[in-house]
């Protein structure tokens, strides 16, 4: 009986070991990437002043004067807090335990070997998580596109692989179908005119975008059969110098261009 109660208790012992560092890791405002994805409203989801979101790979910051989408990137991770960049900035970023998203303006020459409470913090923000709320439409439209973004973004940010074109045909291609339509190129150039309205307040009109994704799908479409496959995508090695593009084409491709290639340079080489 004596044995069957030390192994009882040692059993225990292990246990409670074993949920220790996961209770410090909850107490010191851990910030898992899954938390971190979605939308945060300041001062509260009800009475917004400022709405962030968060996806993978993007942070788009909307408020009555301006709204834009910057790359993130997670520079540090530690146990009390990381350290993301975006626009050039670096930001120490933590969910307290009460679920508010805390980040904050610090001097330019913190040592994020600090503990949280250290660090020389200029201005806290805090925001506080919403599920379900009317967002402005051009919000709602850079929500609805950020996961393409995010699939994207890590395999044609530099370059334009054969990995960049089959995650991006795939980014688009409608449930239990095999080839893209002039519908699906059409939404590449209407998220294209997404970004660019969230980065320059240039709104690009939809007979511009139509008529140079429908140039685009012509010189992809090489057997004419009103549809693209994955080959004739990556059998399309160029667009630039086709002869289908005329001068005219090519201006307006610059111009419905110039704002992703900020976040994709690798489609400069078009």
């Amino acid at each position: 009986m004596h044995k069957i109660q030390s192994y009882f208790y040692t059993i225990l012992l292990f246990v409670a070991l074993a949920f220790i560092p996961m209770l410090a890791n909850a107490e010191d405002g851990v910030v898992p990437s899954e938390k971190l994805q979605g939308l945060w409203a300041a001062p509260d989801c009800n009475h917004w002043e400022n709405l962030q979101y968060y996806s993978n790979h993007f942070i788009i910051d909307y408020d009555s004067d301006a709204f834009q989408i910057e790359p993130m990137h997670t520079l540090l991770t530690k146990r009390e807090y990381r350290v993301i960049s975006t626009n050039g900035k670096k930001k120490p970023i933590r969910i307290l335990e009460d679920g508010v998203l805390q980040h904050v303006d610090i001097e330019d020459n913190a040592n994020f070997s600090d503990p949280w409470d250290k660090l020389p913090i200029i201005r806290y923000h805090e925001y506080m998580h919403c599920l379900d709320i009317d967002l402005p439409e051009i919000i709602s439209q850079l929500v609805e596109l950020s996961p393409r973004l995010d699939s994207i973004y890590p395999h044609c940010q530099y370059t334009i692989s054969n990995e960049c074109i089959e995650h991006s045909f795939q980014s688009y291609l409608p449930e239990n179908k095999t080839d893209l339509t002039l519908n699906e190129i059409k939404q590449v150039f209407y998220d294209i005119g997404i970004i660019s309205q969230a980065n320059n307040k240039v709104r690009l009109e939809i007979q511009e975008l139509d008529e140079i994704a429908e140039i685009i799908f012509s010189i992809i479409d090489a057997d004419n059969s009103n549809t693209i496959n994955l080959i004739e995508l990556k059998n399309t090695k160029t667009i630039w110098t086709h002869p289908q593009l005329t001068e005219n084409h090519k201006k307006q491709l610059v111009n419905v261009l110039k704002e992703i290639t900020i976040h994709f340079p690798a489609f400069n080489g078009l």
